[in-house]
């Protein structure tokens, strides 16, 4: 079956496809992460797209795409949501494409597909090394983007005028305490825009909020929440659009001059008037315009 979207094609390779098969498989950057080493030769080429493709395409379903831009039909990346029982998806792009949402754009179409078909969950993980990937599988997932957008709005229509900026997934932070490594969280409010490092933001935000995915869950709850209390973040939200719930940590010294994130609240549709910023009591905060889905 072949997919459209407004900008791409989604289609199966074909032995035609080599040499564009060839330019994804054989860059070191775009396959660093990927369990495979970088191909060689088109040799070996056609025989990752027989073990890979063809054989896939010999079964009743198969979500195997080849991304091509709708302008010329020529591959410039793939993207699979594999039939064994994890249903595990997954993609690759040349570089030279990236930072253009093409992988979310076509995440939405193969998703949306899969949930037509009747498939009952997919997975999706990522080397915790390369978080721009997290965020491309989460976005793949509408509810995930409606959510930042709708906090984004509410909150950025009341500090228009002041010196903090609510900023969503596209910004970036480097921060010596974590060895300068690249985080980008879903959401975060920040009154210290002007420290910077090239494109990152180096000062902290007083809030960050992160919206649960199945790709994400245990790095949001784990290394990313430990890495947010130990640079001194003061208001974490954890939600999750699956429950329509919010988490609502604080972070607290403790007597040894450390911190630590406590929960403060738990906050559903039971008690939704409880929803709201710790840190900026004065800015309105409304559960049912961030879950408006």
């Amino acid at each position: 079956m072949i997919l459209e979207t407004e900008r791409l094609i989604l289609r199966r390779f074909t032995e035609e496809d080599m040499e564009a098969l060839f330019l994804i498989l054989k860059d070191e950057e775009v396959n660093k992460f990927l369990p495979w080493y970088p191909l060689k030769n088109l040799e070996e080429t056609k025989k990752f797209y027989e073990e890979r493709y063809a054989s896939k395409y010999e079964q009743p379903q198969a979500y195997a795409y080849a991304i091509c831009l709708k302008e010329d039909n020529f591959p410039i990346g793939y993207i699979k949501v594999d039939m064994e029982e994890h249903h595990d998806f997954g993609y690759g792009l040349r570089k030279e494409f990236w930072h253009k949402g093409i992988v979310a754009e076509a995440g939405k179409a193969v998703v949306e597909q899969v949930k037509r078909d009747g498939l009952p969950y997919i997975t999706a993980t990522h080397d915790k090394n390369n978080p721009r990937s997290g965020n491309v599988m989460k976005n793949t997932f509408i509810e995930h983007s409606f959510i930042i957008n709708n906090f984004v709005v509410m909150i950025g229509r009341q500090i228009k005028d002041s010196l903090c900026r609510v900023l969503g997934d596209g910004v970036q932070y480097q921060w010596y305490e974590n060895d300068d490594k690249i985080i980008i969280p879903d959401v975060s409010i920040n009154c210290n825009t002007r420290d910077r490092k090239n494109v990152s933001l180096t000062g902290i935000p007083r809030m960050i909020m992160e919206v649960l995915s199945n790709a994400t869950e245990e790095y949001d709850r784990g290394e990313k929440m430990e890495i947010y209390q130990k640079v001194g973040v003061s208001e974490y939200w954890i939600v999750d659009w699956r429950k329509k719930q919010v988490e609502i940590y604080l972070n607290d010294g403790k007597e040894d001059g450390t911190t630590c994130f406590y929960l403060y609240k738990t906050v559903m549709k039971e008690n939704k008037e409880d929803l709201q910023l710790v840190m900026f009591p004065n800015l309105k905060t409304d559960f049912d315009e961030v879950f408006n889905l």
